[in-house]
């Protein structure tokens, strides 16, 4: 058992370098870069100076080695940057919205269950039989979708059916 626990955890090192290296192929292959992200329409209007100065400031200007390296390492130390958009460390804008997601997929969880369970139970005793056969095929079709699309779809059809809107800020239960 302590073999097979070691050669485990012997393949993570390989296994999250596999992964950071294909996650940096990736984002190399998409179209243009992030400075050009930035400017959006603007691009055609920025002199060589400030588009370096910006490339500077992101790194483009190192080798994709050199790149990946610094990337690696800033990940090995717990940076992740900082958000394009708000300008914050990812870090910070993490702290505060794991807990809040973590409180949310326990909740589901629960639900989950107090619905499976006595469905399970009476599938079980009812083996068989029409009712074990709707309960089958009910858990298969809701399982089926995606939960990100279950949830948009349940706010949008919310809003036509009854002009309800989830709250677009967050309060503790």
């Amino acid at each position: 058992m302590q073999q097979y626990l070691l050669k485990r955890l012997a393949l993570v090192i390989p296994t999250l370098l596999g992964i950071t290296l294909v996650v940096s192929l990736a984002v190399r292959f998409l179209p243009g870069t992030i400075v050009d992200q930035l400017l959006g329409e603007e691009v055609a209007f920025v002199d060589e100076e400030t588009r370096a100065a910006l490339e500077e400031r992101f790194g483009l200007n190192q080798t994709p080695v050199e790149q990946y390296v610094v990337w690696v390492t800033d990940l090995a130390q717990g940076d992740l940057g900082r958000s394009l958009i708000s300008g914050r460390a990812i870090t910070n804008d993490l702290k505060s919205r794991v807990p809040v997601t973590f409180q949310l997929g326990l909740m589901g969880l629960a639900i989950a269950v107090a619905l499976a369970i006595p469905i399970g139970v009476i599938s079980a005793i009812r083996q068989d039989t029409a009712i074990d056969y709707v309960a089958r095929s009910m858990a298969i079709v809701l399982l089926s979708p995606p939960s990100f699309w279950v949830g948009l779809i349940a706010i949008v059809y919310g809003f036509i059916l009854f002009g309800w809107t989830p709250p677009l800020s967050y309060s503790a239960p």
